[in-house]
C-alpha cells in the first residue's frame, strides 16, 4: 500500500502511496460518473444569481472571477441533485443608466454636429460607448427618443457581456430586468407579503 512512511518534526507522519493505489482510484473515478457525489439536493429548486454587473460596459476581470465561481457552484449543485436556475439581474434603472444615456447622446451629438464637447465627470469614458453611439446613428434610430435609445444602449452592452460569457462557456437561464420588476409592481407586492409575515420591518 505504501512506498514510504517517514516521520517529520515537529510531529508529522508522511505517507507516500504506491502508484498502484492511485491508478485504482483513478480507474474507479473514470468508471463512476457520479464519483464523490450524492443526491443532497433531492431535486429542490435553487435560484442562483451571480455577476449581475451594471450594464454600463463590458465585464472586467473582477466580474469574470465571480462568473467562474458562480458557474462552478451551479455545476456542483446540479451534480448534487439540485434543480438550479442561473439568473443575471440587469440593473437597468437609476442614475448610472441616465449617465450612460447622457454619455452616448453626447457622442451622437458630437458625431452628427461635427463638434467635440467634453464628457463631464459623471459620464463614462470608455471608447466602446463611441462605437455604440456610431452604431445607433448608422442604424437610423429615432435619435430624440430618450427611452428607445436607452433601451438600445442596454441591449448592445448586454450583447458584449453575453459574448464574453459565451467565450468562458457560461450561460444564464434568465436575464431579469430591474426596470420591468418595478414596472410590474412586483417588488412592492413582495414587500407587502414580507410585512404580513413579519419578515421585514
Amino acid at each position: 500500500l505504501f512506498d514510504n512512511v517517514n516521520y517529520v518534526k515537529p510531529g508529522f507522519i508522511n505517507f507516500i502511496l504506491k502508484k498502484k493505489v492511485w491508478y485504482e482510484v483513478f480507474t474507479e473515478i473514470v468508471k463512476d460518473k457520479n464519483f464523490g457525489f450524492s443526491n443532497l439536493g433531492l431535486n429542490r429548486k435553487v435560484n442562483l444569481e451571480f455577476i449581475s454587473a451594471n450594464p454600463t460596459g463590458p465585464l472586467h476581470v473582477g466580474h469574470l472571477r465571480g462568473a467562474v465561481l458562480g458557474d462552478v457552484l451551479s455545476r456542483l449543485m446540479i451534480k448534487s441533485g439540485f434543480k438550479v436556475t442561473k439568473e443575471y439581474y440587469v440593473n437597468d434603472l437609476g442614475s448610472q443608466i441616465e449617465n450612460l444615456y447622457e454619455t452616448v447622446k453626447l457622442h451622437i451629438d458630437n458625431k452628427i454636429n461635427n463638434v467635440k464637447k467634453e464628457l463631464s465627470e459623471n459620464m463614462y469614458f470608455g471608447d466602446y460607448l463611441k462605437d455604440i453611439a456610431y452604431e445607433i446613428i448608422e442604424e437610423e434610430h429615432q435619435l430624440n427618443d430618450h427611452q428607445a435609445i436607452k433601451k438600445t444602449i442596454i441591449i448592445k452592452i448586454l450583447s458584449l457581456i453575453k459574448r464574453d460569457l459565451k467565450d468562458l462557456g457560461i450561460s444564464f437561464d434568465n436575464y431579469i430586468s430591474e426596470k420591468e420588476l418595478h414596472k410590474e409592481g412586483m417588488l412592492n407586492d413582495i414587500l407587502e407579503e414580507f410585512k404580513k409575515k413579519k419578515l421585514v420591518y
